[in-house]
């Protein structure tokens, strides 16, 4: 793999604006289940009612069993994919500019959590895609209500992308708003395209980051699409379909 592709895989600015909205960037209080491991993930699942609890006065949270059914699969990108478990999100710390703005979504921690990042099962020279799905409930409908108006007008407000890290790692985006009907059934929804080039050691490869955050009452779903190289056909409308198909399913 390339150092332009290897430094712009999930594991650098990509994965920083996708993984903020797991709530990477929050607080450390015990709410937030982020850092679990697969098969801690999978073990409370089993263990986890089958129905979401509400908090007192507030609106009903997922329990962890749906929250990890709303969430996308490998199976749900294609064939050669698999899902991948990153331990080091907490660690990231780069910047994509104007699109920093993803963190005011994790200013504040989720009762329940699911994450998944999903990626290729075999690696191809000059060429990275990778999908991650987030779902995230809280306690306080208007809290993320909030969140998400204050996340909209900033990204709204986001035209380009020009960075370069200490590694001399050059990202420059050009950020367009999609402006069709929502997908799927949801109380607000916000997207971006973000298309450019990542450069390093004379190097330079095609990048594409493609974003959907979706709200449905109390819960948020995420997906984010990363490109680098060969750009691939544009699944993120299918994956947002399915994704918030499969909240409104486990929100009732």
């Amino acid at each position: 793999m390339s150092t332009a592709t290897r430094h712009t895989g999930l594991g650098a600015a990509a994965l920083t604006l996708a993984l903020c909205l797991a709530g990477c960037g929050g607080d450390d209080g015990d709410a937030s289940d982020g850092g679990r491991s697969a098969s801690e993930s999978a073990s409370e699942s089993a263990n986890e009612s089958a129905s979401g609890t509400a908090t007192a006065g507030g609106p009903a949270v997922l329990s962890q069993a749906e929250a990890d059914q709303a969430a996308l699969t490998a199976a749900d990108v294609g064939e050669g994919y698999v899902a991948e478990k990153d331990d080091d999100t907490d660690d990231v710390d780069d910047d994509l500019g104007c699109l920093n703005a993803v963190q005011v979504l994790s200013d504040f921690d989720a009762q329940t959590e699911a994450e998944i990042t999903i990626e290729p099962e075999n690696e191809a020279e000059g060429s990275y895609r990778s999908v991650l799905s987030v779902v995230s409930s809280y306690a306080d409908t208007a809290t993320v209500r909030d969140a998400f108006a204050t996340f909209r007008r900033d990204i709204d407000a986001c035209d380009a992308v020009d960075v370069t890290d200490d590694d001399g790692v050059t990202i420059t985006l050009e950020v367009t708003h999609p402006t069709a009907a929502p997908i799927g059934e949801v109380d607000e929804q916000v997207s971006f395209i973000a298309t450019g080039t990542v450069s390093s050691a004379g190097q330079s490869l095609p990048y594409r980051l493609a974003f959907a955050a979706s709200r449905v009452e109390n819960n948020l779903s995420v997906v984010g699409l990363i490109d680098v190289g060969q750009v691939d056909a544009d699944i993120l409308p299918r994956l947002t379909e399915t994704a918030v198909e499969r909240l409104n399913a486990v929100v009732g």
